[in-house]
């Protein structure tokens, strides 16, 4: 069995967006279609609807999306612990609280690798 994976926001974005000159699509593209025992959180799946929404999609193909990468990941629940768990890595290191979601939803699936790519004008912001 694979260790689990988390991936984040911007990895689907750019691996499901085919913007023109964007050079991190077939990477990103390459990743998602060799991921094994993949995870993201309902806080990655609001990015992404939202991501995808304002760059033009329509709701039909952004659900299909939804679904295929929903069939080959795990969604860790948004529960008590994950939310206490986020609210103390916010007070310990100060991180959003939003990506304190992302990240204590990794550390509830047991992710030993978690894939993210930020920069300041990117769709997580």
């Amino acid at each position: 069995m694979h260790a689990a994976n988390f991936v984040d926001t911007n990895i689907w974005v750019y691996a499901h967006l085919r913007a023109p000159h964007e050079p991190k699509h077939p990477f990103a593209l390459a990743f998602v279609k060799q991921l094994k025992n993949g995870v993201v959180s309902p806080q990655v799946i609001a990015e992404y609807y939202n991501v995808m929404l304002r760059n033009g999609k329509d709701d039909a193909w952004i659900q299909t999306n939804l679904a295929v990468l929903l069939s080959y990941t795990r969604l860790q629940a948004l529960d008590a612990s994950v939310v206490q768990r986020a609210l103390w890595i916010r007070n310990r290191y100060g991180y959003s609280y939003w990506d304190c979601h992302i990240v204590a939803a990794a550390m509830e699936a047991g992710c030993t690798l978690a894939v993210f790519r930020r920069h300041a004008n990117g769709p997580n912001h």
